[in-house]
């Protein structure tokens, strides 16, 4: 069972749009919409989703969490955790994501465009790179460094959290995401919380989706 999750703040048009994108996709069995207190939130009942409505703005990771948590208690295996602001070339690619799972595999994720630009994976960063990251011109010149990207299928150790697939038992054997964290961050904390307990991270570029990046935060 697989279930398509949004999270959702102030982007009523966005989510709408992803919404009519997949809701004749057979292979999705539930989309579940988590609103984090937005202005617009009263416009989601327009959508025929279930949506569950956060009292207070608690970041990304906590809203992911709420969802999550809630799939798991409806029995859901698989969960595909999504921006608003995403579209989905086809139903094709939700398939050879879902199909890329094995016992070991934590998390599947696909070749992300954004503005022409290919979005894949990235190394953990080690404590001397988070110091670099801060330091002015270098700092970004340095993170552009841990980009990794390798066509097919293969294990990487960060992917983005604006769009992955996740079996929804194993993120519950590591209570989640870091709610620690707000907006930014969260990839590279549930990575290791992955690499602790041998579970993989798998980018198949195999399939692609389409992330208007920032329009959410250029709106807030």
């Amino acid at each position: 069972m697989l279930a398509y999750l949004i999270i959702n703040y102030n982007d009523y048009l966005s989510t709408s749009n992803l919404i009519d994108n997949i809701k004749n996709y057979k292979i999705i069995d539930k989309i579940l919409i988590v609103d984090n207190n937005s202005k617009d939130a009263y416009k989601l009942k327009k959508l025929n989703v279930e949506v569950i409505y956060e009292n207070n703005n608690l970041g990304y990771a906590h809203a992911i969490n709420i969802g999550c948590i809630y799939l798991n208690k409806l029995g859901y295996k698989y969960v595909i955790i999504s921006n608003s602001d995403v579209i989905i070339n086809s139903e094709e690619d939700i398939k050879k994501l879902l199909n890329t799972f094995d016992n070991d595999t934590a998390i599947v994720a696909p070749k992300i465009i954004e503005n022409e630009n290919i979005n894949a994976s990235w190394r953990l960063p080690s404590i001397k790179d988070e110091i670099i990251f801060n330091i002015p011109y270098f700092g970004k010149k340095h993170r552009s460094k841990l980009s990794t990207y390798k066509s097919g299928i293969n294990e990487v150790d960060v992917v983005s959290g604006c769009f992955f697939m996740a079996n929804l038992a194993i993120l519950k054997s590591i209570n989640y995401l870091d709610e620690a964290t707000f907006l930014y961050y969260e990839e590279n904390i549930l990575s290791k919380k992955l690499k602790d307990i041998d579970k993989k991270i798998i980018l198949n570029t195999n399939a692609s989706v389409i992330h208007a990046h920032a329009v959410t935060i250029d709106k807030n």
